[in-house]
């Protein structure tokens, strides 16, 4: 630090005025330069002993820096002494005098100095309009009363639970805004609890919710001199117990947040009847009308949603009464299971009422007795959506009218429940697939969803009849994300009771008891875990404990609760399933170590080339599933008896043999330049049809192209079509922006496989790139190597790739194509070295990019083992529950990553800060948590240079600081300057997009106007036949002369083929409709556009959410299309891994003529929701069908 004088400041120029004229010259060459954090300094403006009236100062005053370096500097061109170049200047401020800088003869203040270390520049205008703010936000509104309830259809609220006066009240109740936290704390009031002599505990129960999840505010006056205000919210607020020490006589604010706070599931057992479905709408009626103006006043500060007026509520209408849920679930119990389940969904999940569920009670019986259990439980499942869109009006385009009452939604879900829709959803035929029902538990709810196609695991494979007595469970706070935490909230004790107690207690769930079960390692981490029920199969009867018990014997882990649960995690992993081995053709080969101990070999077996390619056509004959496979994979990750990891092609065993080992018995610049040509690229992508999916390269090949594209002769002028481009664009680009995921051409993530042969020599790697019809391209030379997360700076490494493999090498027998193959020799395995890596699947980043590559490498990290939980006797399954509850409250390995990006940001030595590497070994011990049960404490992770409230740009989401109020500073290091560099804005993206289709050269000009004459022709045709609009559509123009060669493609499709398309469209858009109003982050459906394409255009504040969903969402249409492919193929189910492809072939033109009846159907039917995805479904069809026959003809040349 550095201490300047200052004088000659003119008596009129203000504090904020002086500040923002040096940072113009403290944030700019030579003091400071692009890649540099902006430094922040401090003025001190001197008042003297004898102040004149008016002046704020004596004209004199002091400039303290960062850095001693910076201060001499600033006097070569500023200071008295200034010479030659550096001749003497002096800052002029905007409208007033010159300013003198002199050497200091005073050492700074230690509070200047943390103040400086501690915080970043900050715009004097931006910290006055936060201390403005946070000045306008500071009243205290007193109420009177609060009221949950239900907003009814008939757009009335009905209050269902109210507050009550606490005893012995010290503190009203009362509404703040807290302008740091950007939160509402609403006190129930405050009662002052256990005096002894003077002092006592003010204890009050308030509720808790964050300006951004206020989704609508209305108000009504009819209460006189008392409005009400009726919040409306995206996901139920926090209920908290706050309990303060306070003196006899002392009246508190009970929004204090002093003390100790607990979180609560509800406030009272009356509350907590109604609070599972009552918490997304409450009524807080204001004191006066005094206090209304100035709750009106805060709002608008905080950029709540503007008030609109309401009729006055009615008395209560008690639709959630005990009596009520009670006859509720009483007759939802005595349903069939899968039936009950959907009843309760639909209730759970707030699309209606209790009363009005019950009104629905005889048609549902009704459509039971007439449909039996599984599909009246498809039509409940369609049934919830269509009430959640219920008033949408026109949300999907079709061909009837949107339903007006509940009653018109039952009755459009019975029609949409077809046999084919059924076909659709069933996995019986796929033993890697089954329809999961999905519980999440929230802190004051219990969500049902699904069943939703899962990949099936070793259990439940066991059970193939009894899916429906296991349930997978979520544990969420109320916006369906991880837990979080203030640092004084007591969260660890509430998640202890909340989810150690159901893990204990167990569900009821339609009036089926589940207990918990067990857990995958990747499902743990989601926070998720299997519960089941009793059930009997095969002559015995199972429950959770049977069923663990079967798994094998755990008894010499049972003290070690986390290694206890991460073995028995094993059978409960998502697996497809391969096939069956004789147990003599499994063998076991010890682990290749160096002499110190390191393992080469961690978790990768041997397999021999028969047995991988035998593996290889099993899973091309999954069901639906027409594929081949461009190369025979080298390598498989695998579970099996105990046994994870990888295994990897050894050319010298023969037969069907397969080797294990004992590790896998578990039972700036450049990425400116980079970041640019990814931009160009999804631009560019966005005006042709070769850069997108193979539907569109196929189009491509047949001369079919954008409105925009050149060459085609055929253009496609389709808004839906440019809209999903769009939409893939926008995704694209956020990605980039908001996760600086950017991709490096010449650059690979490759799974990790061992050279067994210790061929490879200490930090030689062999790299073997093929991408299908393509010839092998192999690396060579120094290439860089790391894996994800990088946080020490040591997990990025050099490595030594051979090139084309030498003809005396095993590579020369298997080149082991995609993989990287690490080298068995030397003291230390290189993939230990990249954040802990190992190889049981484990995917490494081989970057062969030179500009990436860094002037330094540090030695890799070398942590310590973490110690294992030992509870000192024998593991129980309530321990179980109390370890997982465990591993809730102290998953923080997301926290630590956050803090680390932070901080490396706000340090001068970014990654290389002690804080920083401190976090790299937290990191490290929070990834081992889940197998080790050595938790990473809190108290440990280190604290930000900065206030909470002070953020970089780049982390502050989508939404921007509107709601937030964050004070948001530049980061000037990469991640910054790459998030600014990207526009999101869609309009002026479309903008550019459409300019630059009109600046087309004259040549394009030209192509345009013959294409349009040729489209002008093609309308003008007359097609006689039902199939004539569709054959004038520019693809089947394109498509008629390939499909000539195999089909009558011109003549009437015979009706079956055409009435079975249309059903095959039908069950597609009612399943499709189900997806997109169940997989919104608003009230608006997805559109049709958004599912082809895999994504949530919606901008949100929570993208972890819309992550999540955006998963979901790609495991439906994922499952839905592969369902409707293999409807159009011809189910092989029954086909196996030693059918020999000419049994196969027999049936490609039939495959050929149903997929051309889809195609047709989809154009008939493209102005409706569904419609246009669809046809490229059929479109895909029938290009993997003619690629099929085109392989079927060459097998024959061959063999003529």
């Amino acid at each position: 630090m550095a201490e300047l004088f200052m004088q000659g400041i003119p008596i009129s120029a203000g504090h904020a005025e002086i500040v923002r004229s040096l940072a113009e010259v403290l944030h700019s060459p030579p003091f400071s330069n692009a890649y540099q954090q902006l430094p922040n300094f401090h003025i001190a403006l001197h008042r003297g002993k004898q102040l004149q009236r008016g002046h704020k100062h004596n004209g004199s005053g002091s400039l303290t820096l960062p850095d001693p370096n910076l201060a001499s500097l600033f006097l070569q061109y500023y200071g008295p002494s200034a010479l030659g170049r550096h001749r003497r200047r002096r800052l002029q401020c905007e409208t007033w005098g010159l300013i003198k800088f002199l050497p200091s003869r005073h050492v700074p203040r230690e509070d200047v100095v943390a103040l400086i270390q501690s915080t970043p520049y900050m715009d004097p205008k931006a910290q006055e309009a936060r201390e403005e703010r946070a000045n306008q936000l500071r009243t205290v509104v007193r109420i009177t009363q609060v009221e949950f309830g239900w907003q009814c259809r008939d757009g009335l609220f009905s209050a269902e639970w109210t507050s009550e006066v606490p005893q012995n009240m010290t503190s009203p109740p009362s509404l703040a805004f807290q302008e740091e936290t950007n939160e509402i704390w609403v006190s129930m009031g405050g009662g002052n609890h256990g005096l002894l002599g003077d002092i006592g505990t003010l204890v009050s129960d308030v509720i808790i919710f964050r300006f951004s999840r206020v989704e609508s505010l209305a108000y009504d006056t009819s209460n006189g001199p008392r409005p009400a205000v009726l919040f409306s919210f995206q996901t139920a607020p926090a209920f908290e117990r706050h309990q303060t020490f306070s003196m006899a006589g002392q009246s508190l604010p009970s929004f204090s947040a002093q003390g100790r706070r607990s979180r609560l599931v509800s406030f009272s057992p009356d509350h907590a009847i109604s609070a599972p479905y009552t918490s997304l709408a409450m009524r807080v009626v204001c004191a006066s009308r005094k206090d209304f103006a100035e709750f009106q006043h805060m709002a608008e500060i905080a950029n709540l949603p503007r008030a609109i007026p309401l009729d006055p509520p009615p008395p209560s209408r008690r639709l959630f009464a005990a009596n009520v849920l009670d006859s509720i679930h009483r007759w939802i119990a005595k349903l069939p299971y899968v039936v009950g389940f959907q009843a309760l969904a639909v209730l759970n999940n707030l699309h209606v009422d209790p009363l009005e569920l019950w009104r629905l009670r005889a048609q549902i019986m009704s459509i039971l007795n007439q449909h039996g259990p599984a599909r009246t439980s498809e039509i409940l499942r369609l049934f919830g959506p269509h009430v959640k869109i219920l008033g949408w009006g026109s949300a999907f385009d079709s061909d009837e009218d949107p339903p007006e009452t509940i009653e018109d939604c039952l009755r459009r879900a019975t029609k949409e429940a077809t046999p084919l829709h059924m076909a659709l959803r069933d996995q019986s035929k796929n033993s890697g697939w089954f329809n999961c029902h999905h519980v999440t538990i929230t802190p004051t709810r219990m969500v049902l969803d699904g069943p939703y196609p899962d990949q099936s695991n070793r259990v439940l494979r066991r059970f193939p009849n009894h899916h429906d007595y296991f349930l997978r469970v979520n544990f969420t706070d109320e916006d369906l994300l991880d837990f979080r935490w203030d640092r004084d909230v007591d969260g660890a004790q509430f998640v202890r009771e909340r989810v150690g107690g159901v893990l204990k207690r167990g569900l009821v769930v339609a009036g089926r008891k589940f207990d918990f079960l067990a857990y995958s390692n990747s499902a743990l981490q989601e926070h998720a875990v299997w519960f089941c029920a009793e059930f009997a199969d095969g002559g015995r009867d199972w429950n959770a404990d049977s069923i663990r018990r079967s798994l094998g014997d755990f008894s010499h882990l049972e003290r070690y609760p986390a290694r206890y649960g991460a073995r028995m995690s094993q059978a409960f992993t998502a697996t497809e399933p391969g096939i069956i081995l004789p147990v003599e053709e499994i063998s076991m080969v010890d682990d290749i170590k160096s002499s110190n101990g390191s393992n080469f070999t961690d978790g990768i077996g041997e397999i021999s080339k028969e047995l991988a390619k035998r593996i290889s056509r099993r899973l091309q004959r999954r069901p639906g599933s027409k594929k081949r496979f461009y190369l025979d994979p080298s390598a498989y990750q695998f579970r099996m008896d105990g046994f994870k990891g990888m295994v990897a092609v050894n050319y010298k065993l023969q037969g069907m043999d397969i080797r294990l080992r004992d590790s896998q018995r578990k039972f700036g610049e450049v990425f400116i330049k980079l970041q640019d040509e990814a931009v160009h690229e999804v631009e560019e992508a966005t005006q042709t049809l070769t850069n997108l999916s193979s539907v569109m390269l196929n189009l491509h090949k047949l001369k079919v192209g954008l409105q925009s594209e050149a060459g085609a002769s055929l253009n496609l002028n389709d808004p839906f079509l440019d809209r999903a481009i769009e939409f893939a664009a926008n995704h694209v680009l956020r990605v980039m922006k908001h996760k600086a995921r950017i991709p490096v051409k010449g650059s690979y993530t490759l799974v990790g496989v061992v050279d067994v042969h210790g061929w490879l020599k200490p930090n030689e790697v062999f790299v073997c790139i093929q991408d299908r019809d393509e010839r092998p391209e192999y690396i060579r030379g120094k290439v860089l190597i790391t894996r994800s997360p990088q946080v020490h700076p040591g997990d990025v490494q050099f490595v030594e790739a051979i090139g084309h493999p030498p003809p005396n090498s095993p590579f020369a027998s298997e080149k082991f194509p995609n993989c990287v193959v690490f080298s068995s020799l030397g003291e230390r395995c290189v993939p230990s070295m990249l954040s802990g890596g190992d190889l049981d699947g484990d995917e490494y980043n081989v970057i062969v990019y030179t500009d990436l590559f860094p002037k330094q490498i540090h030695p890799p990290a070398e942590y310590p083992p973490a110690s294992i939980m030992d509870l000192g006797q024998p593991c129980t399954i309530d321990d179980l529950a109390d370890w997982v509850a465990e591993y809730i409250n102290s998953d923080i390995l997301g926290f630590v990553a956050d803090q680390f990006l932070l901080l490396a940001d706000q340090s001068s030595l970014m990654a290389l800060d002690p804080n920083c590497i401190k976090l790299a070994e937290l990191a490290s011990k929070a990834v081992d948590f889940a197998k080790s049960g050595t938790p990473v404490s809190r108290a440990d992770v280190p604290r930000l240079r900065f206030p909470s409230y002070q953020k970089p740009d780049w982390s502050v989401g989508e939404v921007g600081t509107g709601r937030s109020g964050r004070v948001v500073y530049k980061s000037n290091r990469a991640i910054g300057k790459l998030f600014r560099r990207i526009n999101l804005n869609d309009a002026e993206r479309r903008a550019a997009r459409q300019a630059k289709i009109q600046k087309a050269t004259p040549g394009q000009k030209a192509e345009k106007k013959a294409e349009a004459k040729l489209e002008r022709a093609m309308k003008n045709l007359t097609i006689t036949g039902p199939a004539g609009e569709v054959l004038r559509h520019p693809v089947s123009l394109a498509l008629i002369p390939v499909l000539r060669r195999h089909i009558d493609a011109e003549s009437s499709i015979p009706e079956e083929l055409t009435t079975a398309a249309r059903k095959q469209f039908d069950a597609y858009v009612s399943e499709l409709r189900f997806i997109a109003s169940s997989n919104t982050i608003t009230w608006d459906p997805l559109t049709e556009e958004e599912i082809l394409m895999g994504t949530i255009a919606s901008r949100t504040s929570q993208p972890r959410k819309r992550t999540t969903m955006m998963a979901r969402l790609r495991n439906q249409t994922d499952e839905l299309v592969r369902r409707i492919r293999a409807e159009l193929a011809g189910d092989q189910a029954g086909t196996s891994d030693t059918d020999s492809d000419e049994e196969l072939d027999d049936d490609l033109e039939d495959w050929l003529l149903r997929s051309w009846a889809a195609w047709q159907v989809s154009v008939l039917r493209g102005g409706t929701f569904g419609g246009k995805s669809f046809g490229f479904l059929a479109l895909r069809s029938i290009f993997e069908c003619l690629k099929a026959i085109e392989e079927r003809d060459e097998r024959g040349s061959f063999k003529g």
